[in-house]
């Protein structure tokens, strides 16, 4: 049976990708940050946030300094913090210049005013906030979650404060947003045109968007 909007009670949405065409931007940021430790060691980190997609800057990090450069225990977490902290800064300076993805804010629009919608990102949740205040889109979320909690964390705060009523679909571009979906009972819907989920094709048969016009469309 196709997709149909109209026969959900709420959706849960990631944001990089989903809402906004980000993903490049902080795939460059990534780059950026660790390329003063050589070429190969910031192409292999920016390969393993590719195939990672959901989980925090944190962890990522944590496994670019203790497995990639493979720093000595005691010197690991300044690095991890200096690295963070930097990124942050990065991603705070460029995101303006992302665009949504297309057919976002008309289908946000087109929901009922009762339908209940949340977001689960892995970026940090100021920044979340704030990206999405500026785009004026906050208004249609009833819940804005992300870093320092992961999202399996957020998803089951949602889950186990009673937001998670009726039938719920999960628009998510990455492996970790389908096996959310799945553990918490959610119909996962890829949206694709900005996914970095290179396996994509070999590892999800189910219900795929290019983006949200795809939907408008079809209503």
């Amino acid at each position: 049976m196709p997709f149909r909007p109209e026969d959900y009670d709420f959706f849960v949405f990631d944001c990089d990708g989903v809402l906004l065409d980000s993903n490049a931007t902080k795939s460059d940021a990534f780059f950026e940050v660790t390329l003063r430790f050589g070429r190969d060691p910031a192409d292999r980190f920016v390969a393993y946030h590719k195939m990672h997609g959901g989980i925090s800057r944190q962890e990522k990090f944590k496994y670019f300094v203790c497995e990639i450069l493979e720093i000595a225990a005691a010197d690991r977490a300044s690095l991890e913090s200096e690295l963070v902290e930097s990124y942050g800064e990065r991603c705070r300076a460029v995101l303006r210049t992302c665009s949504m993805i297309p057919g976002v804010e008309p289908f946000l629009k087109s929901l009922p005013k009762a339908h209940q919608n949340y977001v689960v990102s892995g970026g940090a949740q100021t920044e979340v906030r704030s990206e999405l205040a500026a785009r004026h889109i906050d208004v249609f979320f009833s819940h804005i979650l992300g870093n320092p909690k992961s999202k399996e964390e957020n998803m089951r705060h949602l889950s186990e404060t009673d937001c998670f009523e009726g039938r719920g679909a999960y628009f998510g571009d990455a492996r970790l947003d389908m096996e959310l979906a799945q553990q918490f009972g959610l119909d996962f819907v890829f949206v694709s045109a900005a996914s970095e989920w290179k396996q994509a094709d070999e590892e999800y048969h189910g219900e795929t968007i290019e983006d949200f016009r795809d939907l408008l469309e079809r209503g």
